[in-house]
């Protein structure tokens, strides 16, 4: 299954997430743009165990300086279901909660802020 969303994730539903993920997936890979991180967390794991790291800032993109922000997971396994997606669905910030984030960070655009610290 392939994972996709233009949004930051909330860190702590991502955080309690993982642990459902993890038990019904044999691989995960990918990169995760987590709220209030302004780096690109990389994510992969076999089995029950799951890794996170930075890989860095965000890259800007090809279009008009447009930073290159998002989820993206590959997740590979024998059960896997639209529960998962839902779950991860479930972990996106909401509108009000993007509208919070981007009125206590004035003059940003959609680039997440800098906030130290790992999801």
């Amino acid at each position: 299954m392939e994972y996709r969303v233009a949004r930051p994730l909330h860190p702590e539903r991502f955080r309690t997430a993982l642990g459902s993920i993890s038990q019904g997936c044999c691989f995960v890979r990918g990169n995760v743009w987590i709220a209030g991180v302004d780096a690109r967390i990389a994510v992969h794991g076999v089995g029950p165990r799951i890794s996170l790291g930075t890989e860095g800032a965000w890259n800007a993109g090809p279009r008009h300086g447009e930073w290159c922000t998002g989820t993206h997971l590959a997740l590979t396994g024998d059960d896997l279901d639209d529960d998962i997606m839902t779950l991860l669905d479930a972990c996106a910030l909401t509108d009000e909660e993007l509208r919070l984030a981007t009125a206590h960070r004035p003059g940003r655009t959609r680039r997440s802020t800098t906030t130290e610290g790992a999801p």
